[in-house]
């Protein structure tokens, strides 16, 4: 796990790349951070002391562990994926019938975020089980030291602020089209309700 800020720098690029509407971003987002999921809690569960780590639970750490390197693999993948995109789905998403289209951005997401982690050079007994459950070997493309991922860590932060402004816009625009759109129906109606006024009141004359 290089780092959410490095996961989410490459997948704006690609948004930006391929012209995606923004409401798609969020989906690809989802796909890119869910790997590291379980990654939270055992880190929460280990504090630094002054005499080395201390660890709150070892059994409970090392349970939640074995999730995470799970997640990093096709098989965790594609079903971490199908119970976001099912959440997703059923709490956030306005359109209840892309259950399909969500699931192949989250997909996306996901597989982005095990590429980018393989690229690391592992270190001892550190590699991605990524064909379990059929084999726990681990696998890395190892093309860069951890040393050498800061320089994508440094340029990810600048790309990560652009895409929040990217993202602002995107809305406030949005926000703003609506607005006018609503304006403009309004406008309609009350004419058409004007000219139904305009109708009753010859229809009238016309009896006297």
């Amino acid at each position: 796990m290089p780092d959410w800020i490095t996961h989410l720098a490459f997948v704006y690029l690609f948004c930006v790349a391929f012209r995606l509407h923004h409401r798609d971003w969020e989906k690809l987002f989802l796909g890119a951070l869910i790997p590291d999921a379980f990654h939270v809690f055992p880190t929460m569960l280990t504090f630094t002391t002054d005499h080395g780590i201390f660890i709150v639970d070892y059994s409970l750490r090392k349970w939640l562990w074995n999730f995470h390197e799970v997640a990093h693999s096709i098989v965790g993948i594609i079903l971490l994926s199908v119970l976001t995109t099912s959440i997703y789905q059923a709490f956030l998403a306005k359109n209840r019938d892309g259950w399909r289209k969500t699931l192949v951005f989250v997909v996306f997401g996901a597989v982005s975020h095990l590429f980018i982690d393989s690229l690391r050079i592992p270190f001892p007994e550190i590699g991605y089980v990524i064909f379990f459950p059929f084999t726990t070997e681990k696998y890395s493309l190892g093309w860069f030291t951890p040393s050498q991922f800061m320089i994508f860590q440094l340029m990810s932060l600048p790309i990560v602020f652009m895409m929040i402004v990217h993202l602002a816009w995107q809305l406030k625009r949005e926000s703003s089209e609506r607005d006018v759109s609503t304006l403009t129906n309004d406008k309609e109606t009350e004419k058409e309700r004007g000219m139904t006024q305009d109708e009753i009141g010859k229809i009238g004359c016309s009896h006297q």
